[in-house]
């Protein structure tokens, strides 16, 4: 099977889409499907980083047609595709039925169900109250949907550090802090900040940022500033690490559905808008505690909710617990199911 995956990252949109499409190529190839991407050069673009672990990106002029460009790559190809993923939050239907034509099925992977699509498939693996009725008008009537965090797009690590997750003991004695790969607002430098003024004892904390963050070196110079604090760029284990924390702050986007997925309590700051229901449904169902929007979130405030965090060992057991039951129970230890729904019979 010839899959085509059109997404981007950039210093604007940051990394997440990139990330999760990884994760859903690296499941894709392991089925059998020959997996590459279309990606636009715009500024903080991660076309190398995507090749480096062995995909294909064609290219797109960061001042190029999108829907011309896309459809000359589609045109071109060697071997026809036989489906098409976007993940994009700037493309629709208008889009899709230019490439319509050079493919035999179209997946759409979105969160904001806010436009209209020509798909054969639809993933939104985020959590919403009747999810199933944000799509009834946008997509066609045969799409088939795929929705909620049993269809989170994890990558193949997780499913091997999730078989060595170990029980965890009571108290919190590592704390993963991460804000996605570029962190546009430095929660991280608040993060630090409010570790700082709860002088913490016995606690070792890992900070991961990713290299579009603008404010890394600095960051860098707070982590060597402070005890037991490690400081880590564009990790590949992501996934050890947070088997390794018993407490995670950062911010809401799949890096959510990992941290379930790892049974990992969380505290959230919401960055962006598109962040902010999907923040208030996993706040509800008892597998984060969202502090809100970040204008409104200081250092004390967010030092405080650590210490209530670390002090209530029966708030964190509960979001283990909340964590299992919202990403299916046992069935998380088999990561794929959306990859699967995507080849179905075209093995």
């Amino acid at each position: 099977m010839n899959v085509i995956i059109r997404t981007d990252a950039s210093i604007a949109i940051g990394t997440g889409h990139v990330y999760r499409c990884m994760a859903l190529a690296s499941e894709l190839s392991v089925m059998g499907a020959n997996t590459s991407f279309i990606c636009r050069e715009s500024p903080g673009h991660l076309c190398e980083w995507i090749e480096r672990h062995g995909f294909p990106v064609y290219r797109i002029h960061a001042n190029g047609d999108d829907a011309l460009a896309s459809e000359a790559i589609l045109q071109g190809l060697d071997r026809p595709a036989d489906c098409l993923i976007v993940d994009h939050y700037t493309l629709n239907a208008s889009w899709e039925k230019v490439q319509r034509p050079f493919v035999k099925k179209i997946v759409v992977i979105d969160d904001l169900a806010n436009r209209a699509h020509d798909c054969d498939l639809l993933l939104d693996q985020n959590l919403f109250p009747n999810p199933e009725e944000r799509y009834q008008s946008l997509v066609p009537e045969k799409c088939r949907l795929l929705l909620g965090p049993q269809f989170a797009l994890l990558r193949p690590e997780f499913r091997e550090a999730r078989k060595r997750l170990a029980r965890k003991n009571a108290g919190v004695k590592r704390i993963f802090v991460f804000f996605g790969g570029v962190d546009a607002t430095n929660e991280t430098a608040k993060a630090l900040s409010a570790i700082k003024l709860l002088n913490l004892k016995g606690i070792n904390i890992d900070i991961v940022v990713g290299k579009n963050n603008p404010n890394k070196d600095k960051i860098k110079l707070l982590c060597k500033s402070m005890q037991k604090v490690a400081f880590h760029c564009q990790v590949e284990n992501m996934a050890d690490l947070m088997a390794n924390a018993d407490l995670a702050i950062g911010a809401v986007g799949n890096v959510t559905w990992e941290r379930c997925f790892m049974e990992l309590p969380s505290i959230t700051i919401t960055v962006a808008e598109n962040q902010v229901r999907v923040a208030e449904a996993a706040h509800a169902a008892g597998i984060i505690v969202n502090l809100g929007w970040h204008e409104t979130v200081n250092d004390e405030r967010l030092a405080e909710a650590i210490r209530q965090s670390i002090e209530d060992v029966s708030l964190l057991e509960r979001m283990r617990e909340c964590s299992i039951e919202i990403m299916g129970g046992n069935a998380t230890l088999r990561i794929g199911l959306a990859a699967e729904a995507i080849i179905g019979g075209d093995r």
